[in-house]
């Protein structure tokens, strides 16, 4: 299940919060671990606030035999019990992980096989050439970063890079390369992704770029720092990628051509994969 889409604002304002107040475990609960957040330790207003807008961005999810509207931030889920806002009075979270499967945490051991072959070291050293172009010593932030694949042939700023997935089993399969370690990762996917950092160089490569929902796209110009770049490969139109096979699935994604304008950008092709590159606007 996904969000809706937010107002960069609203979203800085949540994961604000979300930092600074106090989350309580549920002890009652020991079979369903969350935690929660107390309405009387918070300020009215911002509780309130948070309340209506897990409300009007969050999306319906049943539990047992009841509904709820439920927020995806980060690695958590946040939801609250749907009676009135003057009768709310806490919040609840808990890790995403929990009941939550990616198709890629069932291929994440066999995922690079997938890519062992001549046509793809070919893609990889072109890739990694479309990178190096891009201010690699600053702030570092890497949608899809998957097993490490594409990481581990880069060289950056080690203390200032972030990858983020949605999938558990690729991020294992990351932090089990000896020349990944201590590099930070996050379990989440784009439209879930807060941060209050700004970065120099946004990227996601093989078909990563793909997944995320294109109104999304428009957060780019938000966390990027004056004079910043992207680049974002989508898969070409008509191919039908390797690990969609392999996993015996079909996920949705889109295309290069439904990017937005929020940029002025460049598109080129590695493959099959479509690439388009741009500054913050």
């Amino acid at each position: 299940m996904d969000n809706r889409f937010m107002p960069y604002g609203d979203w800085q304002f949540i994961g604000s919060l979300i930092e600074k107040s106090r989350w309580i475990f549920a002890k009652t609960m020991p079979k369903f671990p969350h935690y929660y957040m107390l309405r009387k330790e918070s300020r009215d207003h911002e509780f309130v606030r948070f309340v209506k807008l897990i409300r009007q961005y969050g999306y319906r999810y049943k539990f047992g035999k009841v509904w709820y509207v439920q927020l995806n931030v980060g690695g958590w889920y946040y939801w609250t019990m749907g009676a009135p806002i003057e009768a709310t009075i806490l919040v609840n979270r808990k890790e995403r992980r929990l009941g939550i499967d990616s198709p890629y945490d069932d291929i994440a051991d066999e995922y690079e096989s997938c890519f062992a072959d001549d046509i793809s070291k070919d893609e990889d050293i072109q890739t990694a050439d479309f990178i190096s172009r891009h201010n690699l010593t600053g702030r570092t932030l890497e949608i899809g970063c998957g097993s490490g694949m594409v990481t581990r042939n880069l060289i950056f700023n080690r203390e200032k890079y972030l990858g983020i997935d949605p999938s558990w089993g690729m991020l294992e399969r990351f932090k089990a390369h000896d020349e990944l370690n201590g590099l930070a990762v996050e379990h989440t996917d784009f439209e879930s992704f807060f941060t209050k950092e700004k970065y120099n160089f946004i990227f996601a490569t093989y078909g990563a770029a793909s997944y995320v929902r294109p109104e999304f796209w428009g957060r780019l110009n938000s966390i990027l720092e004056p004079g910043g770049t992207f680049l974002l490969m989508f898969y070409g139109d008509g191919y039908i990628p390797a690990t969609h096979i392999f996993a015996n699935v079909g996920m949705l994604h889109y295309t290069a051509g439904e990017f937005p304008d929020i940029a002025d950008t460049r598109v080129s092709v590695i493959g099959n994969y479509k690439v388009i590159e741009g500054v913050r606007r």
